[in-house]
């Protein structure tokens, strides 16, 4: 069967078991929310936080900060957006991995009793949390840029960070539903998805690939609307209202389409789960369409 048979075949089994439990999208929904807010509050404790730091005078004097205030308060906001920003993602994750499966199976379930599942795994959860927040801070360094206190990018090595990038993104795949169904920490539920995709490593790309350019036509709509209106002439300067609304408009367009899509990629790696554990292919993934890139294997 040809690629673009199987990547619709895809999409349109993860698009079936969305449409019957739409439901579904409550949790990337919310992820989506709880996410700007907590970037907004960080925002905000960091302009407190630079207002708390006297101007200097004409003559560039002035009382110097206090030190080890502006210290802490930097520290503490700091550590408040790493740690809540990756800790939002796979909480609302397992939430959504827990409704998912029982949707595979054809189970009834709820947003609430989903939200309390995961808050029963909040232990591994914040632990993961932890390690894919220091991985990720590893990886930018890695890469090298511009870092507080240089003015010129520091050295990095980028292929080493993307290899590493794409060993990490393969190690912790699975890990979201691994979470969602078996009692493991947040060490032992990376290595459980580790040895999972050792087994699944070929239907977990083929899945990737395909929903990973789901988002691409909500991008390309919010920019070319965009870059339409400038070139006939509507900017923010010259028809601010409707610019605005435009706007708006885009980034509505937008997140609606990231939230489909964070849902449909989670629907797939439920979908894979099931498979790897359990040696069945769920119901909306089966036919001929896709029996090619699904093998049974034995569970380790």
């Amino acid at each position: 069967m040809s690629s673009r048979r199987r990547s619709r075949a895809i999409l349109r089994a993860a698009w079936q078991t969305l449409r019957r439990n739409p439901r579904l999208l409550w949790f990337s929904a919310l992820l989506g929310v709880v996410s700007l807010a907590l970037t907004s509050v960080g925002a905000v404790l960091g302009w407190l936080g630079l207002q708390a730091v006297p101007w200097l005078d004409a003559q560039g004097f002035g009382e110097p900060p206090e030190a080890s205030l502006v210290g802490r308060a930097a520290i503490g906001v700091g550590l408040f957006l790493w740690f809540g920003t990756h800790l939002v993602a796979p909480y609302f994750g397992v939430a959504l991995a827990t409704a998912t499966i029982e949707a595979l199976a054809s189970r009834p379930f709820g947003v609430g009793a989903s939200l309390r599942a995961a808050n029963r795994r909040i232990a591994g959860i914040a632990t993961f949390a932890v390690l894919d927040a220091s991985v990720g801070a590893f990886l930018a360094r890695l890469r090298g840029g511009a870092t507080a206190g240089r003015r010129r990018p520091s050295q990095g090595n980028p292929l080493a960070a993307k290899l590493l990038g794409v060993a990490w993104w393969t190690a912790t795949y699975l890990v979201v539903p691994v979470l969602a169904r078996e009692p493991r920490g947040g060490v032992a539920a990376l290595g459980r998805s580790t040895a999972l995709m050792r087994q699944t490593w070929k239907e977990a790309f083929v899945g990737r690939l395909v929903l990973g350019w789901v988002l691409w036509p909500a991008a390309i709509l919010a920019l070319g609307l965009l870059s339409l209106l400038v070139l006939v002439g509507i900017t923010p300067l010259a028809q601010p209202v409707l610019f605005g609304v435009a706007a708006a408009a885009s980034v509505v367009a937008y997140v609606a389409i990231a939230v489909v899509a964070h849902t449909l990629d989670t629907v797939y790696r439920c979908a894979l789960y099931v498979f790897a554990t359990e040696g069945v292919v769920p119901e909306p993934f089966q036919g001929h369409e896709l029996d090619e890139i699904w093998a049974v294997r034995p569970e380790p």
